[in-house]
């Protein structure tokens, strides 16, 4: 370079402008990078955080054997099929034994019988002659109570003929033999009326059936009117009749239980009362509130009391209320609910015996419900205990369930099954729905680190 050149280079450079670039130009860019990696970070560890929930979270029971031998067993998880998921109907109903029976709403808004194998696990579901949620033929106000026998081998249910009248409509049990497909068919009234059942109850031999309604008394021009009157019956074994339950006192409205020699407990808010042939066997004093539901075995009666009144605690009001039978003249045992219900929604599906009670109940966690189970409450001499027995999807638990109560017994626990196949189908919708939340995480993750590319390159 010549000294020329050199001359005039020194001279331009003197008088260029000087780039004003800030001193903190570098560590802004470096903690940009930081954020840009830290995002992208935190975006694959929501990731990998759903995937590890979601596979937790879904249950994997392909493949499970069903039961060893003949005896059948309570299904350990025990999905509930939704509204929008069809199920197709067997041919008949000689479906063999069952461990559990429900009826879950349809798309229409009636009520179907779905009834859950007690070997396999395989859900089916019955179209019974007649069931009282026929089309046009819905009681207004009904429960539609089912109940299985304690074998699961016989299923009773309310059934309806006729028109909305009262004078064609007609009203009755069906007695179900899952072994044959045998319906018998029982008819139900009281002084020449139709009966809304109400309850249901097998005897421990699943011979004997006692029922409780109300009567119906006539359309009063908005719908069927019902009253406070209480009707029931017992259906010895073999029959094809009911024969009423003596008396019509008011303090004694409920039958909860019967017993092999076809006793019947009648507990009121004044006295229990066992009836057999019509006859007092025994009365003793009752706690007064209103009955629940009941227990009844050759020892004691039991019965689940709910004696709240004004300024009481409402989560302390239901008492668990024992009576002997042997002694007379004990005073009523009175327990408390179990620690494990206190504070959840529960109710009684079924009575064991006097001292073991099926409960259905939803387990809430911060007031959110996490989890329906069946459980097993027993009334021992030191307290009421629960025991886990099934589960089910959080509130998926119908009002119409029935368990066979004879899988229960001595100390038989529930077993795994494969999945129905509306539960598969819950699964795969479930993979597809985690499969779109990563693809919208891995978008949004993208997109924010090719923004900051984008902003640190201006």
């Amino acid at each position: 370079m010549s000294e020329q050149l050199r001359s005039e280079l020194a001279r331009i450079a003197e008088g260029a402008p000087v780039a004003g670039v800030p001193a903190d130009t570098w560590d802004r860019a470096r903690r940009s990078v930081r954020r840009d990696t830290a995002a992208v970070v935190a975006a694959v560890a929501v990731v990998v955080a759903l995937v590890a929930g979601a596979l937790a979270w879904l249950p994997d029971r392909d493949g499970v054997a069903p039961a060893d031998g003949d005896r059948g067993a309570l299904p350990a998880y025990l999905p509930v099929p939704g509204e929008g998921e069809p199920m197709n109907p067997t041919d008949g109903l000689a479906v063999g034994a069952q461990a559990v029976a429900m009826a879950p709403r349809s798309v229409v808004g009636q009520r179907r019988v779905v009834v859950v194998d007690a070997r396999t696990g395989a859900y089916q579901r019955l179209l019974l002659p007649d069931f009282g949620a026929a089309t046009g033929r819905d009681l207004t106000g009904t429960v539609h109570p089912l109940a299985l026998s304690p074998a699961g081998t016989t299923l009773a249910y309310p059934r309806v003929r006729g028109r909305r009248s009262v004078d064609t409509l007609r009203t009755g049990l069906g007695l179900v033999d899952l072994g044959t497909g045998q319906v018998r068919e029982i008819p139900l009234e009281d002084a020449g009326r139709p009966v809304l059942v109400r309850s249901v109850w097998f005897s421990p031999d699943g011979r004997t059936v006692l029922w409780t309604g109300q009567p119906v008394l006539g359309d009063d021009g908005g719908g069927r009117s019902y009253g406070d009157e209480t009707a029931g019956g017992l259906i010895a074994p073999g029959s094809s009749r009911s024969a009423p339950l003596p008396g019509r006192r008011q303090d004694e409205t409920l039958a909860v239980a019967v017993d092999d020699d076809a006793t019947v407990a009648r507990v009121g808010s004044r006295s229990t009362r066992l009836l057999r042939a019509g006859a007092d066997t025994l009365t003793v004093p009752a706690t007064r509130g209103v009955v629940l539901s009941g227990g009844l075995d050759a020892r004691s009666v039991s019965s689940l009391v709910n004696t709240w009144t004004p300024g009481d605690d409402r989560a302390y009001s239901l008492r668990w209320v024992t009576a002997s039978r042997t002694e007379p003249d004990t005073p009523l045992r009175q327990l408390a609910t179990p620690a494990p219900l206190a504070g959840t929604d529960w109710r009684v599906l079924e009575w064991i015996d006097a001292a073991h009670a099926v409960v259905g109940a939803d387990i809430s966690d911060d007031e959110t419900t996490v989890e329906t189970q069946i459980g097993v409450v027993t009334l021992a001499g030191d307290g009421a205990t629960y025991e886990q027995v099934a589960r089910s999807d959080p509130g998926e638990l119908p009002g119409p369930v029935t368990v066979a109560t004879g899988l229960l017994t001595d100390g038989a626990s529930a077993v795994e099954r494969p999945l129905p196949a509306f539960a598969e189908a819950r699964r795969s919708w479930t993979w597809w729905y985690v499969g779109g939340v990563l693809l919208v995480l891995g978008a949004l993750a993208g997109g924010l680190a090719r923004w900051r590319q984008r902003r640190s390159a201006r």
